[in-house]
This record gives C-alpha cells, structure tokens and sequence, in this order.
C-alpha cells in the first residue's frame, strides 16, 4: 500500500485488548505527535529518507463483509485475532437459530471440551479465570483448538452485551451449535 521511503518511524506496542478500532484510536495520536517531530526536521533537510525493505513486506485485498465470518473449526487463538482485527468492520460473525451473532469481544482458553467445533459450552470459574477484566466468563465456544470465551456479543438488531446478560435473555444456549449452517 506504501512503498514509498520512510521518513521516521516509532514502535508501538499492541495490547491483547486491542481492537482495529482501538488500536487505530492510539495510533491516531502517536502518528500526530511523530509527524510534529518530523516535519520541522523534514523541512530543514535534517532527515534522510530510509528506503523500506521490501522483503519484509505483505500484501493484502481490501476486506469484505464474509471475511468476518468465523470458521469455528480454526484454533481459538487464530478466531480471537479474528475479532480482534475485525472489529469495528466488518465485525466477527456467527449465527445462533440462523439469526446472526456478533463477537465483540472474546478470550481464548486452551481448554477443549469433547464437543465439535461450534458448540457453545459452559465455563467454570476455574477455567475462565484467565480471561482479563472479567470476574467470570458466562460461556465459550468450542473451536477446533481450545475454547473461545465470549466477553461480548450482539444480536442482529439488538445492542451489544455482556455474555452474561445475554444468557439471561436467550435460554438454552449451552450445547446449541454456532454457524452458518446451525439451526
């Protein structure tokens, strides 16, 4: 997307937490404030543009809506990313009774269960103490590594909530199957 040469550049740490949207937020403010340091620098001829390396370079298509579709058959660390990247747009997505499902916000656990992948599964307090911020994730999904606990969800038309109150409006959601093809 860029190639061109680099002009300053400043590491940023990603937190687990981070989100597209999130990251894009504190990122805003880094690039600001590298960009005042820059530009007198810049305009006295002080800077030398360094060519980029080109080996360490990816590419990429522009994101579409299907690609925030979650294959539960993948590990849960590799959904977890999933939705970590795909939030705000185009948003993780499942779906509960053919109705769709967003995952906002998740954790993966190394636990796995004996269900498949795509079944919703409770947690213990054990099991879901590694999740942060949370005093106890209300359930997770089985994924083809390990469980996704899930932290915040949506359904279509609704608002977001926490996975504990969104169990107690839907009944009967541990043991149902997520997907494209659950009914």
């Amino acid at each position: 997307m860029d190639s061109g040469p680099i002009l300053a550049q400043r590491p940023y740490p990603i937190s687990p937490e981070d989100t597209a949207e999130s990251l894009s937020e504190k990122l805003s403010h880094v690039s600001a404030d590298l960009l005042s340091d820059t530009l007198p620098a810049w305009l006295n001829g002080k800077i030398t543009p360094q060519p980029q390396d080109a080996g360490g370079a990816t590419t990429t298509r522009l994101l579409r809506k299907e690609d925030g579709e979650i294959d539960w058959r993948l590990p849960a660390a590799d959904i977890w990313r999933g939705v970590r990247a795909y939030n705000p747009w185009p948003g993780a997505y499942t779906h509960l009774h053919r109705d769709l499902l967003h995952i906002w916000r998740a954790w993966p656990l190394d636990h796995d269960t004996a269900h498949p992948p795509g079944t919703v599964v409770e947690l213990t307090e054990e099991q879901s103490s590694p999740v942060p911020g949370d005093p106890r994730a209300a359930f997770a999904v089985q994924t083809g590594r390990g469980v996704l606990a899930i932290r915040e969800l949506q359904r279509e038309g609704r608002r977001r909530l926490p996975a504990e109150e969104f169990l107690r409006g839907i009944r009967n959601v541990v043991g149902r199957q997520l997907g494209a093809s659950a009914g």
